[in-house]
C-alpha cells in the first residue's frame, strides 16, 4: 500500500540549506541535575535508515540517509555522517545556554550505529541505560536524544492510528531488501517513507505531553513514570490521618535486613501447564477466564486483600512449633499481622489431588534433592525460602512435608494502601470502563488502560537502582561494581528521600494476592484446569464448574468495586473472573507455549519469543502439528535476532560509494523451534 503525502508537509532543507535562524527556544524549566542550561519548550525528532552492504564476504549494514524534524516547522534531510556531524554540532552551538529534546523512536537501534559517530564531534555523552543494551536517553552537549519507544512501546504506524495523528507512518513505500548508497537518489516515494518517520514521531511527542499535562523538562521517560510522577505529586499533600503522608511514609521504611528479605521473597506472577494434559490435543468446551483487572484489584483491597502499614518488627529469630506457646504465638500472628519469614521444609512434596506445584524454585535459598517440573518444585528433600503469611498458606494448602522450620520472623501492622494510591487507581478504572467503546474517546480510553496497567510496575520498583555505565569498548551498559555497603547506603537514600513515596513491602503483597486468587481459580477448575499465566485460566468447561464460577464472581461482587459502561450497559467489577473466549481444542507443551482452536476453526498460538499476529499460525497445518521440534521460520514470523558488530570510526565501500561509518547491528530473520517441557526430562538437582 502505497502512501499520499499529506499537502500541509513543512518545507525540506538540505543540511547546507537548513535555516537555522528558526531555531527559536523557550524556556520551560530545568531538569533536576541539568546543570545550568534551561530545557526547551521546542522539541524535535530524529531517525535514520539503514543498508546492507557487502564486505569481504560478510554482510554488513550502515546508513544510508538521516532525517530531522524542528517542531514540524522544517525538515532536514541528510546522506552521510559527515553531514550528520556538521548539522548537529551548527544546531548545539546555535542554541548556548539550552538543552532541547529530540525524539527517537527505538534509541537502542539508531545507538549502535551513531554513538561513535556524535562522539567523534562532541565527546563522550551522558547516557541512561534501563538494560544491558536499553537505552532511554543519550545527551550530547545540549542536545538530548529520548527514546520514545519506551514511553509508548507500539510500532509508529501503530501510534499514528491511535492518535490519530495528522501525519501517520508510511507503509509500503520503501523496500528494505533493496540496497543503497549515500549517493543513490530516492524516489519521492522513499523519501516521503523517511520524512514520515520524523513527523509522525515528533507530533506524537508533543501530543503526548500536552495530553498529560507535560513539558519537555517535566516528561518522563517511561510508561511507569507517566503513572508515578503524578502519584508522586498526589502524596506530597495527602494526609493519613492527622499525619502528613511523606512524614508516615518514611516511618513505614524498613530497615535494610528486612528489606534484603523482601529482595528474596519478591517474586512475580505464576505461568504452568496442567502436566497430565501437556503435549495433548484437548477437544471439547474449552473456555478461558480472566480476573478485571487483576493487580488493580488487589491493590484496591478486594476479596480482604491487605497491605503492611507499618515498618516490619522482629518477632522472633525462630520458632520451635513443638511448644505449645510457641506455636500459640505464631498461629496468632499469622491470622492478625503481616508476616515476612524465612521457611524450611524437610520432605516436602505437591499433595496428590492437586494439579500443579507452585513453588518456584528459582525463589528458593536452599533447594536439595528435588525435582522440578517447568521451574515449580515438585517435590524436595529440603527446601528454604522467604515467604509471608498469605504464600505460606498457599504451600500448606498444595503440599505436605514432613518436618518444617521458621526463623527470622517479623511482623508488621495490617491495613489498606493509602486513600489518595486507591482513590487514583479507581479513577483509572473508571476511566477505562467508562471511555471504552465512546466515540471520540478511543485515545483518552487507551491512555487510561495502559496507566491502570503501569500501576503495577510502580509498585514493584526497587529502590535500589543502580546508575548502569557504558563500556564503549563493547558499546553496552554495564553494572558497576558496587559493595555491599555501598549498597546499603544507597538503599537508605532513597528510602529517606523526599521523593520516595511507596514501600516496597507493598509490591510483594500484589503479586502474592494476585497468585492466591488464581490458585483459587484453577481450584475451581480441578483436574479440568488446563492452564493458567499470571491473571487467566484456560479450562474445559462442565456446568458444575461455570456454578463455581459464578458463586466465586457473586462473593466478588459483594466486595469489590463495580464501574458501568454507559454505552454497553456492561458493569465491570474489580477482580471478577470473567469470561475471555471459547474455543473447541486446547494444545499446550509448556509455559508460555500453546495453541487453541477458535470458534471458526482457525488457529490462535500463543509462543513467548515467537512474534504474534506475524504469519505463524500459517505454518500450521493443524494443532496436531504444535509439538516439539516444529519450526516457526523466521521469514514467517518475522522474529528477529540482533548481532551486534563493534568497529572504530572508518570508511567502508558501502554499495560501491566510500562511506564513513562506525558499529552497527544487524537484525537477523531467526527461526524458532518448538521444545516440550517434558517431566521425564527433568533432572534431579542436589
Amino acid at each position: 500500500m502505497k502512501t499520499t503525502v499529506p499537502p500541509n508537509i513543512p518545507p525540506v532543507y538540505t543540511p547546507d540549506t537548513f535555516p537555522f535562524d528558526i531555531v527559536i527556544l523557550s524556556p520551560c524549566g530545568r531538569r533536576r541535575g541539568a546543570e545550568k542550561r534551561r530545557q526547551a519548550r521546542e522539541v524535535c525528532a530524529f531517525d535514520i535508515e539503514t543498508t546492507a552492504y557487502l564486505e569481504d564476504g560478510e554482510e554488513k549494514r550502515a546508513m544510508f540517509c538521516w532525517q530531522f524534524s524542528y517542531e514540524n516547522k522544517a525538515l532536514c534531510f541528510g546522506r552521510t555522517a559527515e553531514e550528520l556531524q556538521r548539522f548537529f554540532f551548527t544546531l548545539s552551538n546555535r542554541i548556548p545556554g539550552y538543552i532541547i529534546n529530540i525524539a527517537v523512536h527505538n534509541l537502542s537501534y539508531e545507538f549502535n550505529f551513531l554513538y561513535q559517530i556524535f562522539e567523534e564531534t562532541f565527546g563522550a555523552a551522558k547516557t541512561f541505560f534501563l538494560d544491558t543494551r536499553r537505552i532511554a536517553k543519550m545527551q550530547f552537549e545540549n542536545l538530548n536524544f529520548v527514546d520514545t519507544y519506551i514511553l509508548c512501546p507500539m510500532s509508529l504506524d501503530r501510534i499514528g492510528i491511535d492518535y490519530d495523528l495528522v501525519f501517520k507512518k508510511a507503509t509500503g513505500d520503501i523496500d528494505y531488501n533493496k540496497r543503497f548508497s549515500v549517493e543513490d537518489p530516492l524516489t519521492p516515494e522513499e523519501l516521503n517513507y523517511c520524512l514520515m518517520d520524523v513527523l509522525s514521531l515528533c507530533e506524537y511527542y508533543k501530543k503526548e505531553m500536552h495530553l498529560r499535562g507535560y513539558n519537555p523538562a517535566t516528561m518522563p521517560m517511561t510508561k511507569t513514570a507517566l503513572v508515578r510522577t503524578p502519584m508522586r505529586k498526589e502524596s506530597r499533600t495527602a494526609m493519613v490521618g492527622s499525619v502528613k503522608y511523606q512524614d508516615w511514609i518514611r516511618r513505614i521504611q524498613n530497615p535494610y535486613t528486612v528489606f534484603l528479605l523482601l529482595e528474596r521473597g519478591f517474586q512475580g506472577g505464576y505461568t504452568a501447564i496442567n502436566e497430565g494434559f501437556r503435549n495433548r490435543t484437548i477437544e471439547g468446551d474449552i473456555r478461558c477466564r480472566d480476573f478485571t483487572s487483576s493487580y488493580p484489584a488487589w491493590m484496591m483491597g478486594v476479596a480482604g486483600a491487605y497491605y503492611p502499614i507499618t515498618g516490619y518488627s522482629l518477632l522472633s529469630a525462630s520458632f520451635d512449633l513443638s511448644d505449645p506457646e510457641s506455636y500459640k504465638i505464631f498461629i496468632k500472628a499469622l491470622k492478625k499481622r503481616c508476616c515476612l519469614f524465612e521457611v524450611e521444609f524437610f520432605n516436602l512434596k505437591m499433595k496428590a489431588d492437586k494439579v500443579s506445584p507452585i513453588i518456584s524454585g528459582s525463589k528458593c535459598d536452599i533447594l536439595e534433592d528435588d525435582y522440578r517440573y517447568n521451574g515449580k518444585v515438585v517435590a524436595a528433600g529440603r527446601l528454604r525460602k522467604v515467604v509471608n503469611e498469605v504464600e505460606f498458606m498457599d504451600i500448606l494448602n498444595f503440599y505436605e512435608y514432613d518436618t518444617i522450620g521458621i526463623g527470622s520472623f517479623y511482623i508488621a501492622k495490617r491495613g489498606d494502601l493509602p486513600e489518595h494510591i486507591r482513590k487514583m487507581i479507581f479513577q483509572l478504572f473508571r476511566d477505562k470502563t467508562q471511555l471504552k467503546g465512546m466515540e471520540g474517546k478511543e485515545l483518552e480510553y487507551m491512555l487510561a488502560k495502559a496507566d491502570l496497567n503501569s500501576i503495577y510496575g510502580m509498585m514493584a520498583m526497587n529502590p535500589v537502582r543502580i546508575q548502569l555505565e557504558l563500556d564503549i569498548e563493547e558499546m553496552r551498559s554495564v553494572p558497576p561494581v558496587i559493595t555491599p555497603e555501598e549498597r546499603e547506603k544507597l538503599y537508605e537514600k532513597t528510602v529517606k528521600s523526599r521523593n520516595n513515596f511507596l514501600s516496597y513491602a507493598w509490591g510483594m503483597y500484589v503479586t502474592t494476592w494476585a497468585r492466591h486468587h488464581l490458585f483459587e481459580a484453577m481450584e475451581i477448575c480441578g483436574e479440568n484446569w488446563l492452564y493458567s499465566d499470571t491473571d487467566s485460566v484456560y479450562y474445559i468447561s462442565t456446568a458444575e464448574i461455570e456454578e463455581r464460577f459464578r458463586a466465586f464472581n457473586e462473593r466478588i461482587t459483594k466486595v469489590s468495586f463495580s464501574v458501568k459502561n454507559d454505552i454497553t450497559g456492561k458493569e465491570s467489577i474489580l477482580g471478577e473472573l470473567t469470561p475471555d473466549g471459547s474455543y473447541k481444542a486446547f494444545r499446550g507443551l509448556g509455559a508460555k507455549k500453546y495453541a487453541l482452536i477458535k470458534e471458526d476453526g482457525s488457529l490462535k498460538l500463543t509462543v513467548a519469543g515467537v512474534p504474534k499476529n506475524k504469519g505463524a499460525a500459517d505454518t500450521l497445518d493443524s494443532i496436531e502439528d504444535f509439538k516439539a521440534g516444529h519450526i516457526f521460520p523466521g521469514s514467517s514470523t518475522g522474529k528477529l535476532r540482533p548481532e551486534y558488530h563493534i568497529s572504530q570510526v572508518h570508511y567502508a565501500d558501502v554499495n560501491g560509494v566510500m562511506t564513513k561509518t562506525a558499529s552497527y547491528i544487524n537484525l537477523i530473520p531467526t527461526d524458532y523451534i518448538l521444545a516440550d517441557s517434558k517431566f521425564d526430562e527433568l533432572v534431579m538437582f542436589s
